[in-house]
Formats: C-alpha cells, sequence, structure tokens
C-alpha cells in the first residue's frame, strides 16, 4: 500500500486552483465553523472525541467515497498529525488512491496568510452549547 505524501501549502493552493483538488477538513463541526476553515473545503470529521482518546469514526471512508475519488485529495487537520491517519484510512478502507495531507495542517495555511473563513453565526447546526 502507498502512503500519502506531504504538500505544501503553495502546492496544494495550486492544487486546488488549478487541477480541481478537493480539500478535505477532518476537524470536529464545532472546530471547522467557529475555529474558522479554508473556503470551499469540505468537512467531514474521521474521528469521535471520546474519554479524552479520539476514536476512527465509523463510516468515515464510505462517506469520503461518496465525493466521488477521481482527482487530487488533500486532508488537513489542525496540526497534521491526524490527518496522516485519516488519510491512511481512506487509502486502505476508501476508493482513494491520490491522497496528500497538508504539510504542517491547517496552522501552516494560517501562517501563510492564505484564504480563511469563520462562520459568525454562532451555534446553527451544532451539537451542543457554546457558552
Amino acid at each position: 500500500m502507498a502512503s500519502a505524501s506531504e504538500i505544501s501549502v503553495e502546492a496544494a493552493e495550486r492544487a486546488i486552483n488549478e487541477a480541481n483538488a478537493m480539500l478535505l477538513d477532518i476537524r470536529q463541526a464545532a472546530e471547522y465553523r467557529l475555529d474558522g476553515h479554508i473556503p470551499d473545503s469540505i468537512n467531514i470529521p474521521a474521528f469521535d472525541w471520546e474519554h479524552g482518546f479520539y476514536l476512527p469514526r465509523p463510516g468515515f471512508a464510505e462517506e469520503v467515497d461518496a465525493l466521488e475519488p477521481d482527482s487530487l485529495l488533500i486532508v488537513a487537520c489542525a496540526d497534521g498529525r491526524l490527518a496522516r491517519g485519516a488519510a491512511e484510512r481512506l487509502m486502505t478502507h476508501g476508493s482513494w488512491t491520490d491522497v496528500a495531507i497538508l504539510e504542517g495542517g491547517l496552522r501552516s495555511w494560517e501562517v501563510e496568510d492564505m484564504p480563511w473563513e469563520v462562520d459568525d453565526d454562532g451555534e446553527d447546526g451544532l451539537v451542543g452549547a457554546w457558552v
């Protein structure tokens, strides 16, 4: 099995803009909405947070497969660590063969001052309460 390679912020931006690559943000919905995300990225959480641990979320690979795996898929999380595990799951249990991990994660994207958006409508659609 091939492993996912890392892709730099600059190369990822080119691939998204010029080669129709997809960016998959695997963080929790609350992180995606309230901490911010890359415009036009797709949010499908790869892990559930339970009892202080990240556990693989059942059905993740199947849900991502529904996106039609015919282009480069760039997997991103906050710092890149969880993205590696998610990318490996997609390549092992999913239909994706061309998978890359955003080098340094979303933090590196922000440091490079790349496009970023934060949802400003608060709790709409989120499970739980933010006080």
